[in-house]
């Protein structure tokens, strides 16, 4: 019995006096708790190389555009041309300007470790637990800016490359616990629809992407990430807005995305992580595209 009550205490001093005193040692060990309390605020240290960055500052932005004004020159093609004035219309070549010169165009710092597979018991049709392999990819955002907030409203989704087919994200709330366990037990971790929202200036915010149900033949895969950039594109077709149509209803939008690359040169019949790389062998790692 005295055996076993030692090992409740952590010094030399403690399991003298549990053996001669039980109440003075359960108040050794009780200052000795206090004295050094565990850190419950310290998250888990992760090697250098783990994590990788891209930051929004390095990423190309289309600063200023330029754009004739259908909607002025549909109706009214000579819109603001004067006879012998070679001035062209004010409504043609108008410069459109899409940050501030000093800052650039808003985005926010990407973040993410390696994507990795889990095995997790999901909740199937019929109300019973299915065991599930979880792909996912833990990250997180910053806002670099010092002054204005960026609002977040993600979206991602994984391409099979070889067969060109697109995933969407999945929220998988049972699966959220063990990746938090699995990654680092302190650090809470949001999904794609509890992450979204506003991230003020020098802020960052942790989260962690899922899917389940993919094909076993994965080999070349590419994650696109949504919501990252303020940077956008925009053109009106020749000929797409009528008279009577609303202003810009036929213009055509691209926003920036960010896109990154995995390989698994594996095989189907044993799925696990460490076979995953980063980047696709003899093309970059990473892009910046519109769409």
């Amino acid at each position: 019995m005295y055996f076993r009550f030692c090992f409740g205490f952590g010094s030399l001093t403690a399991l003298v006096l549990a053996l001669v005193d039980p109440i003075q040692a359960q108040q050794v060990a009780a200052r000795e708790t206090q004295i050094a309390p565990p850190k419950a605020d310290v998250y888990r240290k992760l090697a250098p190389g783990i994590e990788t960055t891209i930051r929004a500052v390095d990423r190309p932005a289309v600063l200023v555009s330029r754009h004739d004004l259908v909607e002025f020159l549909t109706e009214m093609p000579k819109y603001g041309e004067r006879e012998g004035n070679p001035a062209p219309s004010p409504a043609k070549n108008v410069r459109f300007l899409h940050g501030a010169k000093e800052t650039g165009v808003p985005g926010l710092d990407f973040t993410f470790k390696p994507l990795r597979m889990i095995t997790i018991d999901v909740p199937n049709e019929h109300g019973k637990m299915d065991p599930k392999l979880v792909w996912y990819l833990v990250y997180r955002v910053k806002n670099p800016s010092t002054e204005a907030p960026f609002r977040f409203i993600p979206k991602f989704t994984l391409t099979d490359l070889d067969k060109q087919v697109n995933f969407a994200d999945q929220l998988i709330p049972v699966a959220i616990k063990p990746i938090q366990l699995r990654e680092d037990p302190k650090r809470p971790l949001a999904n794609t629809y509890a992450i979204a929202g506003e991230i003020p200036a020098g802020e960052q915010r942790w989260g962690v992407v899922t899917w389940t149900d993919l094909p076993t033949t994965l080999r070349r895969i590419t994650i696109t990430v949504e919501g990252l950039s303020m940077s956008y594109q925009w053109e009106d077709p020749e000929g797409a807005y009528k008279p009577g149509m609303a202003p810009g209803s036929s213009r055509k939008l691209s926003q920036q995305v960010l896109q990154i690359d995995f390989w698994r040169p594996g095989d189907e019949f044993h799925e696990h992580d460490r076979e995953i790389r980063y980047g696709l062998p003899g093309e970059v790692d990473h892009r910046w595209l519109y769409q």
